[in-house]
This record gives C-alpha cells, structure tokens and sequence, in this order.
C-alpha cells in the first residue's frame, strides 16, 4: 500500500523536475542567443522580447503578465490540472528570462547573427519539447492552440496523459 503511494507521489515529481530541466534549457537558449542579439521567436516570448525592446520592460515580467491573461482564459476551459502546471511553467519561465537576461547581456557569439539564431531556436526546441513530453507548456501560444484543439475534438497526447 505504501510504495503505491509512494510511485503516485514519484511521478509526478519527477514530470516536475524534467519540465524544470526543460524550461532552464529553453529560456537559457532563447536568453543566450536571441535576446543579447536582439533576435526574437514566435509567441509570447517573441512579443515580450519586442516590447522588451520598445519599452524597456524585462522579457520576465511582461512574459508573466501576458501569460497570466491567458491562462485565466484557459483555466476553465483546460482543467485543473493544465492550469496548475501553466501556472508551474509560466511563473518558473518568467523568473528564468529574469535570471538569464541579467546575466547574459551580451552576444555568446559575436557578430554572427545566423549562428545565433540557430542556435537559439534549436536549444529552446529541446526545452520546449522536454517541457510538454512531461506534461507541462510554455503558456502563451500553446494556450490558444489547446483551447482550440479541444473545441474541434482533436485529441493532443502527453507522454504521460491526455487533456481531457
């Protein structure tokens, strides 16, 4: 009975941990190599980065905040579950562009945008992908698509489960 338990409170642990490792890879890869060269990506990230660059308002933050909306959005629609573990994602996330902006302030590479870019989408890939094979989003644009696919009866697997 007690190593039932235990296996149940593993688990989860464990999908807590791997999405930690994922979102330190993909904010890591975006902060080292995209930010510094004032590149930016899709989604949220993308569009805190641009306002990050018009007004000066940390990726961090404005990441957080835009979030936050859509996750009071997708709550409801998404379960409890998808919310505990945005909310997880997103505020884990947010601290990290924190953290990283902070630290890296300047190109990893110099004065080789190509490199930058590829490097940058390619490291954040490997965190993203980590971060939804253990049940966890980067929030934002996965989000909307969720709500979507849910509306439309398309089923969208996790390694570990299903949204239902």
């Amino acid at each position: 009975m007690k190593t039932d338990k235990l296996k149940q409170l593993k688990n989860p642990v464990k999908n807590y941990i791997l999405m930690l490792i994922g979102l330190v890879i993909y904010t890591f890869g975006y902060s080292a190599f995209m930010l510094p060269n004032k590149l930016t990506g899709g989604g949220i990230a993308g569009l805190s980065t641009i306002l990050y660059y018009g007004t000066s308002c940390p990726v961090g933050i404005s990441n957080f905040v835009l979030n936050a909306i859509l996750i009071l959005i997708g709550a409801k629609t998404l379960g409890k579950r998808f919310a505990i573990n945005t909310i997880f994602c997103t505020a884990i996330s947010s601290a990290l562009f924190g953290l990283f902006q902070s630290i890296i302030t300047e190109p990893l590479i110099a004065n080789d945008l190509l490199s930058n870019a590829v490097l940058g989408a390619a490291i954040s890939a490997i965190g993203v992908g980590l971060t939804i094979s253990y049940g966890g989003n980067t929030g934002g644009t996965d989000i909307i698509i969720l709500m979507i696919l849910k509306y439309k009866n398309i089923p969208y697997e996790y390694k570990y489960g299903k949204i239902k």
